[in-house]
């Protein structure tokens, strides 16, 4: 994975700019982090195809290997697994590249990702027909995959279910 910072304003379309516009044509799809959460709140992570414009810092995922797809990274990133290892990790601190990168991600089989990636669609899509969804149960069903994917006991779930 390739992470990119991106810092301030950059007109309608955050991509438009000469600077940063070849990466983009390269990669079209990525993950995008906006640096406004303290604490932080892994919600913040998504996925980005319409170029839209940041107001604030962001970071940007750019995909430079095959490893995984796009979808498992968000479902990881977005996960109260590294909700919580990010806060124990760094109390809560600015967001920064290097705390990003050490966040772990699971090697499972396609099988798996297969079947968080499902789910991950299917919430994009609903919030796409509708903004105000409930998608808490579909994130639950994520957290159980993940808490699997990683190889967790009960006890380590409940810590952190309690801490979160």
């Amino acid at each position: 994975l390739c992470w990119v910072a991106l810092n301030g304003v950059y007109g309608t379309h955050i991509f438009s700019r000469s600077n940063i516009v070849g990466v983009i044509e390269v990669y079209p799809r990525h993950l995008i982090l906006f640096d406004t959460c303290e604490p932080f709140l892994a919600a913040f992570f998504t996925i980005d195809t319409d170029k839209f414009y940041a107001l604030n810092t962001a970071y940007i995922c750019l995909m430079n290997q095959n490893t995984y797809e796009m979808e498992y990274l968000l479902a990881i990133l977005n996960s109260k697994l590294i909700e919580y290892i990010y806060n124990q990790l760094f109390m809560g601190w600015q967001i920064t590249i290097p705390a990003i990168e050490s966040m772990p991600i699971a090697k499972v089989g396609k099988n798996i990702q297969h079947k968080i990636i499902e789910i991950v669609q299917s919430i994009i899509y609903d919030k796409k027909q509708n903004k105000n969804a409930d998608i808490s149960v579909k994130e639950e069903q994520l957290n159980v995959l993940i808490y699997s994917a990683f190889g967790l006991t009960d006890s380590e779930i409940k810590i952190i279910e309690q801490n979160i």
